[in-house]
């Protein structure tokens, strides 16, 4: 019963999140590194591997949803991932 209640609180509310969408070779490690150091947010990868740098993956989304993260990445705006965003 109780942890019934905690996975609820904890689903039921978004985490705040940076997201750092930067260009190839732009020195964007630095500056997203500098900020989850400052919040004291974790540093995540929402995509599927380093191989598809450019794609969102809806089940890091997901696993990512009630914790802060600072994520930088080289996105593409491309439907799927605009939809991802919103």
């Amino acid at each position: 019963m109780r942890v019934n209640r905690a996975l609820k609180c904890t689903l039921s509310r978004r985490a705040r999140w940076i997201f750092v969408a930067a260009m190839l070779k732009s020195a964007s490690t630095f500056p997203a590194t500098c900020l989850a150091e400052t919040t004291g947010f974790a540093r995540l990868f929402l995509g599927q591997h380093h191989l598809a740098k450019q794609d969102l993956y809806l089940p890091r989304l997901i696993d990512a949803w009630g914790v802060n993260i600072v994520c930088i990445q080289h996105v593409s705006a491309v439907r799927p991932n605009l939809e991802l965003m919103a």
